[in-house]
């Protein structure tokens, strides 16, 4: 029966093939033809099929990564246990299932979880500081199945590490990986497939998974994939207003929203020497963001707020508008104090330096800010009469824009940057101004310290950049407890301690800033090296016997996040940490029963680090 039906089909001309009629085989011309009077042709042989082998390379392809994952096909589709979502399970051989284990946690539950690990990430992820959603409009989408599913994996990917839904079995890394590799294969065959293509959503997804990524501090991942989002939202044009132009109000927030969350990811993850942000400010005239429940008509552009003239009116801006515009003058600060690249070429003390400019943006941030005048008292704490008038999910921009400002002010103002800008001059430094440069930087050091914990007091989520934030604030404030003019070395040492303890007992998900507690704790300069670099005067023989120390190298290290959170840092710590000197008690910060500082900053708590 095989056989004589591979004849009849050997022996069928193409247009009887492709009609699928039975062919007479007559040559040179069979019936059919010859009645239809049109050209017969007869396969002789075996003629590849390049659609086919290409396609099926594709497989192979897909096949090969599916294993990476742990997923032996042999797929179905079928419904979850509601009826909810129809998603795609994964049948997998007994010899496969003990190689890479169970297949869970790579498709998408039920509805009712889906609900649940929402509440956990709009209660502890959004706007902190990434806003990539309306809630509302979000939890429409997901009630009237409008999401696509690779944007449900990664946002299951994302949430899975805060949520304590029984559904994860305490097996929420597992959870986390799982979804979104995942999702990742989902994202890559909707993009790369001959007939895909890219919307917003992909945006959004690519830019979450990133943001993962680099909180595992798998660097190189996060880089294709940060690349790639910023690639599909210039190639939407989400960088430029007149996209916008007939978009309706919510649709318009949430894209121009989610573009502002990749160019804050991309300046984020450039801290350091040799990774620049790829997105200029001079390519978006996208306005700003707006507060999603105001949906403001006036519109702010980032160029409006970064150059203001004399006499103009002051806008009224969001406080995500202004976390956009600090990540923006970091990005200046990142290329003229960690990459010593300056647009100008004034030495730092003359106003119309690069330096000058920087210090001027950053003295704008008091200007557009919304905080009371209080917020930039150094000689007051920051405490919640700053923010008494934002209720939660607007302080968290609040508090983030202050972070940027005062992290800046430090990059700037950095004694060893500085000195090491200074070594290519041929001229005289004023000690004035390295004098007033070291008060400043440690100044907003020790502010950086007091809005850390601040937002522990408050029970704010803390974003996981804040992790690196506590490493240059604990750096600076050593330098300080160890030189030998210090007044009041115990006050410094003591605000050491919090930031190692900020580090220490962050949730244990959240590796990365153990990594960066053993850098913090491994930095032990000398008085020697401390004076060098926090001398009024700039002495070119001392600075350069501390360039061969091997801290001169910890400390460049030190502003790199990506060299902070590498997955390859070690984690254990060489001391065990030591106990709090602190002037009250960690049990204070949060209003919750607790054995210790572990409990106290567990998830939940101290949950939100993202990136």
């Amino acid at each position: 029966m095989e056989s004589r039906a591979n004849k009849r089909i050997r022996q069928a001309c193409q247009n009887c093939r492709r009609k699928k009629t039975r062919c007479s085989g007559d040559r040179p011309v069979c019936a059919m033809c010859q009645r239809l009077q049109q050209e017969c042709v007869y396969d002789d042989g075996q003629v590849p099929n390049e659609d086919l082998v290409a396609r099926l390379a594709m497989i192979e392809s897909r096949l090969g990564l599916s294993i990476k994952l742990a997923l032996k096909t042999c797929n179905y589709i079928t419904l979850s246990a509601q009826g909810e979502f129809v998603t795609v399970s994964i049948c997998m051989a007994p010899v496969c299932r003990s190689l890479y284990g169970s297949s869970r946690f790579t498709t998408l539950p039920d509805l009712n979880t889906i609900r649940t690990v929402a509440d956990a990430y709009f209660r502890l992820c959004h706007n902190h500081p990434y806003s990539y959603f309306e809630e509302s409009d979000f939890r429409e989408k997901l009630e009237e199945r409008c999401l696509p599913s690779y944007l449900l994996l990664t946002f299951m990917a994302i949430s899975a590490r805060y949520s304590d839904d029984p559904y994860f079995r305490k097996q929420n890394d597992l959870a986390t990986k799982r979804f979104a590799a995942a999702a990742w294969t989902q994202i890559s065959d909707h993009i790369f497939a001959d007939d895909g293509g890219a919307d917003v959503q992909t945006v959004q997804a690519t830019s979450m998974l990133a943001m993962n990524d680099f909180l595992l501090g798998k660097l190189r991942s996060a880089g294709v994939k940060i690349g790639l989002c910023v690639r599909l939202a210039q190639t939407l044009r989400l960088n430029e207003q007149s996209t916008y132009d007939a978009w309706p109000e919510p649709a318009r927030q949430e894209a121009q929203r989610t573009f502002w969350s990749v160019y804050l990811l991309d300046k984020l993850v450039s801290m350091g020497r040799h990774r620049p942000p790829s997105i200029l400010d001079v390519d978006c005239t996208v306005s700003l963001p707006t507060n999603f429940k105001t949906l403001a008509t006036t519109q702010t552009s980032l160029s409006t707020i970064s150059n203001p003239t004399e006499g103009g009116l002051v806008p009224m801006v969001d406080d995500f508008a202004l976390v956009i515009f600090m990540a923006s003058v970091l990005g200046r600060t990142i290329r003229y104090s960690l990459q010593q690249i300056s647009n100008s070429s004034y030495n730092p003390w003359d106003s119309r330096s690069e330096y000058a400019s920087i210090y001027g943006a950053l003295l704008g941030f008091e200007t557009f800010s919304n905080s009371r005048h209080e917020a930039f008292d150094f000689d007051n704490d920051f405490n919640a009469t700053v923010a008494s008038r934002l209720d939660s999910i607007e302080r968290g921009h609040f508090v983030f824009s202050h972070v940027l400002y005062h992290l800046n002010n430090c990059l700037l103002h950095h004694p060893f940057l500085l000195k090491h800008r200074f070594k290519t001059l041929k001229c005289s430094i004023p000690p004035t101004f390295l004098r007033e440069a070291i008060g400043r930087n440690k100044q907003h050091a020790e502010r950086l310290v007091s809005i850390l914990k601040f937002v522990l007091r408050q029970n704010l989520p803390v974003p996981s950049f804040f992790a690196f934030c506590a490493v240059n604030a604990g750096v600076i404030v050593k330098l300080h407890a160890v030189a030998s003019n210090t007044y009041l070395p115990g006050a410094a040492a003591s605000q050491v301690q919090f930031c190692l303890d900020f580090l220490d007992h962050a949730p244990k998900q959240f590796i990365h800033s153990r990594r960066m507690a053993v850098v913090l704790r491994s930095f032990k300069p000398s008085s020697a090296f401390a004076d060098a670099i926090l001398s009024q005067n700039f002495d070119q023989n001392r600075m350069e016997e501390i360039q061969s120390d091997g801290l001169n190298e910890l400390l460049w290290n030190t502003f790199d996040s990506g060299w902070l959170s590498d997955s390859e840092r070690p984690t254990e710590l060489t001391t065990p940490p030591v106990e709090p000197e602190w002037d009250f008690d960690p049990k204070d910060w949060i209003d919750l029963p607790h054995d210790g500082l572990d409990d106290a900053l567990g998830p939940g708590h101290l949950s939100s680090f993202l990136i």
